[in-house]
C-alpha cells in the first residue's frame, strides 16, 4: 500500500529541498567600516593622576556597539626584586582584563550630560564579567592582557607574552615593555552590549571618560623567572598608557533610513534607547559577623544585585590581589526587596559557623548564582549554568571556594537576579524609599577581619535621543 505525500512549499523547506537565493533585506549602504578616535593626550601616566577623555565621532553613521572596542598600547616601570638576575617577575593583569587601570567610567553626551557612570569600574568588571559568560571569556580576556590562567605562574613564556615589564642587562636593569590590549567596550558599559545600532544622535559629540587606578592596586605580578615566587617591591611602580583609541564599527544607513530615524527623534518620546548599567554602594562593618547592606537607589527596573566581601587591612601591592574578593565566609545570605525574600527561606553553609566548614559546604550559594547570573542577550535571558551545563560560568565551584587565596584574591561573588522571568529580560521590580534592595549577611563565627561589603545593583536605563539633547531615565 503506498501513500502520496503533496511537495508543498512548506515541506520542500522543511525537508531542506527549497532553493533560492538570498533575500535582499539589508537597509545599509556600506558597513563594517572602523573609525579611530583618538584621546585628548597621546600618553598617560598613573602618576599624573590625570582622567583618559575620549571624544566620540560618528557623523551620520550608525554603531554596532558589540564590536566596538578601545585600544592603547600599556608598560610598567619601576618595580624591583632583591635578586632580579635569578628571581625577576613579570608584572601585569591576574584575574582580570586591562580594565584593571580604571577606577570609575563615566559616559557624557555632547551636551555634558551623564548616560552612564560606574564606581570601583575595576572590580565591577572583576566581579561580575566572568559569573555572566563561560570559560571562552576568559579566553577572549587574553587580547586585554589577561593570561588565561588563575595563579602566579613560574613560566617564561607568559612572562614574555603578558608582562608589562622586562628584564635587561641580565636582570640588573627592569625596564617597561610595552603590551597591546584591546578591550571591547561593552565590558565598560552596557550602552555598548545591546544589538540594536547605536544612532548618530547618541553617539557624536559623546565623551568616554575613565579614571586611571593606583599602579599598585591594578597590577600583580603575573609570573616570575626563579623556582620561586618573590616578593616585588612596587613602592616606585607606574604604569604608562599610550596613543589610546577607540575604534567604532560604524554603518551608513540609506537616506529614507535616516529621514525615519531622524523623524522618530523628532517626536515627543524622542527614539528610546535602553541599556543595563551599575551603581556601586559599600559599607565598612569592621570584624562584625552579621551585617545587612542596603542599596539606596530607586529604580524601575532592577535586575541583578551583586555583592562581595573584602578585608579592607589588605594594602595594594603587586604581590596581593586587592580587584577580587577576601577568601569566601558567608554562613548564611538572604536578599529582601519589601515582602519579596531571596532565596524564600535563609540560604545556609553547612551546619557549622567556621570558615573552613562553609568553604567545605558552599555548593548551595554556588548553585544559586549559577541560577541568578544568566546574561540578557537581546532582550532574552540566556541560560543560565543549571539550566544549560554548556553556558557553565568562568568561575568553578573550586575558584568561589578558593581556600588559598591570599588577600583579596578570591571570586567569593554573590549574585541575585531580581529579573521576574526566566526568559525575557528588563523584566526586573522597582526599588525605592519604601522597597529598598538589601543583602542580609552573616559570617562565620572565626572570621574577624575588618570588612568591607561592596555591591553593584544592576538595573535598565532608557535614554530618549532628541535631535539636540539626550534624556536619561532610570
Amino acid at each position: 500500500m503506498s501513500s502520496k505525500v503533496e511537495a508543498t512549499s512548506e515541506l520542500m523547506d522543511i525537508n531542506n529541498l527549497k532553493y533560492e537565493g538570498p533575500a535582499k533585506l539589508t537597509l545599509v549602504e556600506s558597513g563594517s567600516v572602523f573609525k579611530q578616535n583618538p584621546a585628548d593626550q597621546n600618553v598617560y601616566t598613573s602618576s599624573s593622576g590625570t582622567e583618559m577623555i575620549i571624544n566620540l565621532q560618528a557623523g551620520e553613521d550608525f554603531v554596532y556597539g558589540p564590536n566596538s572596542y578601545l585600544r592603547f598600547d600599556v608598560k610598567c616601570d619601576g618595580a624591583t626584586t632583591a635578586n632580579p638576575d635569578t628571581n625577576n617577575v613579570g608584572i601585569g593583569f591576574l584575574n582580570t582584563p586591562a580594565t584593571a587601570l580604571f577606577s570609575r567610567f563615566l559616559l557624557e553626551d555632547k551636551s555634558g550630560s551623564e548616560i552612564e557612570r560606574i564606581e570601583q569600574l575595576n572590580r565591577a568588571v572583576r566581579a561580575t564579567l566572568p559569573w555572566k559568560y563561560p570559560r571562552e571569556y576568559r579566553n577572549t580576556c587574553e587580547m586585554a592582557g589577561q593570561p588565561a590562567r588563575e595563579s602566579v605562574e613560574l613560566n617564561k613564556t607568559t612572562q614574555d607574552n603578558f608582562s608589562l615589564n622586562q628584564n635587561e642587562n641580565n636582570g640588573v636593569t627592569a625596564t617597561g615593555r610595552f603590551l597591546r590590549v584591546c578591550i571591547p567596550l561593552w565590558y565598560f558599559s552596557g550602552l555598548f552590549h545591546e544589538e540594536t545600532l547605536l544612532p548618530p544622535q547618541i553617539v557624536s559629540g559623546m565623551r568616554f571618560r575613565l579614571s586611571l587606578a593606583r599602579a599598585q592596586e591594578a597590577l600583580q605580578v603575573i609570573a616570575c623567572g626563579g623556582g620561586v615566587v618573590p616578593a616585588a617591591d612596587d613602592s616606585k611602580l607606574t604604569y604608562t598608557i599610550d596613543n589610546p583609541v577607540i575604534m567604532l564599527d560604524t554603518y551608513r544607513m540609506g537616506l529614507s533610513v535616516q529621514r525615519n530615524i531622524q523623524e522618530q527623534s523628532q517626536s515627543e518620546m524622542g527614539l528610546p534607547y535602553s541599556y543595563q548599567t551599575l551603581y556601586y554602594q559599600s559599607g565598612n562593618i569592621g570584624a562584625a559577623t552579621a551585617y545587612t547592606q542596603q542599596v539606596n537607589k530607586a529604580v524601575a527596573r532592577a535586575q541583578k544585585l551583586w555583592s562581595q566581601t573584602q578585608d579592607a587591612d589588605v594594602a595594594d601591592s603587586v604581590n596581593t590581589g586587592n580587584l577580587g574578593s577576601a577568601p569566601l565566609s558567608y554562613f548564611q545570605v538572604q536578599h529582601r526587596i519589601g515582602d519579596w525574600f531571596a532565596p524564600n527561606q535563609l540560604l545556609q553553609l553547612g551546619t557549622e559557623d567556621k570558615k573552613a566548614d562553609v568553604q567545605r559546604n558552599c555548593s548551595e550559594l554556588y548553585i544559586n548564582n549559577l541560577q541568578c547570573s544568566h546574561a540578557d542577550v537581546c532582550g532574552m535571558c540566556m541560560p543560565s549554568g543549571i539550566a544549560d551545563p554548556y553556558h557553565s560560568p568562568s568561575i568553578s565551584l573550586n575558584l568561589f571556594r578558593n581556600t588559598s587565596a591570599a588577600g583579596n584574591g578570591a571570586d567569593a561573588v554573590i549574585c541575585q537576579t531580581l529579573n521576574q522571568s526566566p526568559h525575557i529580560g528588563a523584566s526586573g521590580v522597582a526599588i525605592n524609599n519604601s522597597r529598598t534592595a538589601e543583602v542580609r549577611l552573616r559570617y562565620a563565627s572565626n572570621d574577624g577581619s575588618n570588612k568591607q561589603v561592596q555591591s553593584w545593583l544592576e538595573y535598565v536605563k532608557v535614554a530618549y535621543v532628541y535631535p539636540s539633547r539626550l534624556v536619561v531615565k532610570q
